[in-house]
């Protein structure tokens, strides 16, 4: 049977991951993850002690003691990571390992579908946030997460995104406007002319740099 522990450290993703026979910088353990609605890089649980009160949990107040009160947080967190658990599981359908590694197949299909996708990818970002209050990830990290998450859809824009990223000097961070604006540029602009990019419209400014990068290499 899945256990708790599974999932309720980085360590414990990692153990999930070898029982599953799957690497844990596979793709798939970022689906499971979206699926699970895990909001915390390394863990599948949905919230942190800071985001609860007293009168969140609608307890008495003043008859708490410090010690009840941190109890009282734990078991909330305890049980909204068991919900969590068991929403990821029984939608699909698994109850040990060797389920779940079966349905990675079926869950790979269902974050392929376009609206599913999109959600999928604009979560990708979120999980890495790993700061309170952080709304940016450096260069490096988004090299990685963009051929991880998009480089099976759009390879060749991605990689010549990346090499753009890797050498340019302006951006030393991307934020999520830049991050869903680059997943539109790869679903509406012809690539690799570019015939259809206007800089008039809406796009992030890195994109617009991007595009001249690019034509200049081609000339």
């Amino acid at each position: 049977m899945l256990k708790v522990c599974h999932l309720n450290s980085p360590e414990g993703i990692e153990t999930l991951c070898s029982d599953m026979e799957v690497d844990h910088t596979d793709v798939r353990i970022l689906m499971l993850a979206w699926k699970m609605r895990a909001e915390k890089q390394g863990y599948f649980t949905l919230i942190s002690i800071d985001a609860f009160s007293v009168h969140s949990l609608n307890l008495p107040g003043p008859v708490l003691s410090p010690w009840m009160l941190i109890c009282a947080l734990w078991l909330t967190v305890f049980h909204l990571f068991m919900e969590e658990w068991r929403h990821g599981l029984k939608s699909m359908r698994s109850d040990t390992v060797n389920k779940l590694k079966k349905a990675l197949p079926d869950l790979e299909k269902e974050v392929k579908r376009p609206p599913n996708f999109v959600d999928f990818y604009n979560y990708a970002f979120r999980y890495c946030l790993t700061e309170e209050k952080q709304k940016s990830i450096d260069i490096e990290s988004i090299c990685q997460l963009l051929d991880l998450v998009l480089g099976s859809h759009f390879q060749a824009q991605v990689d010549y995104f990346i090499e753009y990223l890797k050498i340019q000097r302006d951006y030393k961070v991307i934020n999520m406007d830049q991050w869903m604006g680059f997943y539109r540029f790869c679903n509406e602009i012809s690539f690799p002319d570019f015939s259809n990019y206007n800089p008039e419209l809406a796009w992030p400014l890195i994109l617009d740099n991007f595009v001249e990068w690019m034509r200049a290499k081609r000339t």
